[in-house]
């Protein structure tokens, strides 16, 4: 990135931002939704709601440094 950019460069990079973070969450959150559902399963399948719940707690620390990773290197 150079000095130089233009407003419109730079508007379209960060629309382009911004559509791959869109892209990226929605993803991201049909993942969520699927692990969400199979955690469900196996604490019924289990009667394990502890270990649900840790599980969860695990996921929601990996998805904020994920997160936090991403806004980074983006």
């Amino acid at each position: 990135m150079g000095i130089s950019q233009t407003k419109t460069e730079r508007d379209g990079k960060l629309d382009a931002l911004k559509t791959a973070t869109n892209e990226w969450f929605i993803k991201e959150q049909e993942r969520l939704d699927n692990e969400t559902k199979f955690l469900k399963a196996v604490q019924l399948g289990r009667g394990t709601s502890g270990q649900a719940t840790k599980n969860f707690e695990v996921m929601s620390l990996k998805l904020i440094d994920e997160i936090d990773a991403f806004l980074l290197l983006g």
